[in-house]
C-alpha cells in the first residue's frame, strides 16, 4: 500500500516541477541542469544602458570589461508535493532590481 502512495507522489511532484520549469522557461529562464526532483536555471540579468555604454567606451580603448551577470534559481519538488525556490547570484549595485522575471524564494504558492 505504501509503494502505491510513493508512485503517485513521485508522479505528483514530476508534475508540479515540470509545470512550474515550463512556467520560468516563458519568463526567460533557462535548464542547465535537471534531476528527478530537481531542476537548476539560469536567467541572464541585462546590465542598464549607461553600464553597456561604459562596456562599449572601454572595449574601444581595449580595456576588457564584463557588463553581465546571472541569476540562478533552483527548484525542489519536495516530499509533500509542494516547490522549494531558491534564487542565487548577485545583481550588481546601481542596477535595477525590479526584474519582471524575478521570482520569491521559499515555497511556491505559501
Amino acid at each position: 500500500m505504501s509503494d502505491e502512495g510513493d508512485v503517485y507522489d513521485a508522479a505528483r511532484r514530476r508534475v508540479a516541477l515540470a509545470a512550474e520549469v515550463k512556467s520560468r522557461e516563458r519568463d526567460g529562464w533557462s535548464v542547465v541542469d535537471r534531476s528527478t526532483f530537481e531542476v537548476t536555471m539560469v536567467h541572464d540579468v541585462r546590465p542598464p544602458w549607461w553600464q553597456m555604454l561604459v562596456t562599449l567606451v572601454l572595449a574601444l580603448f581595449g580595456a576588457a570589461a564584463s557588463a553581465s551577470a546571472e541569476r540562478y534559481l533552483r527548484i525542489e519538488a519536495q516530499n509533500d508535493g509542494q516547490l522549494h525556490r531558491r534564487t542565487t547570484g548577485d545583481i550588481p549595485r546601481g542596477w535595477p532590481r525590479n526584474r519582471h522575471w524575478e521570482v520569491p524564494d521559499g515555497l511556491v504558492g505559501a
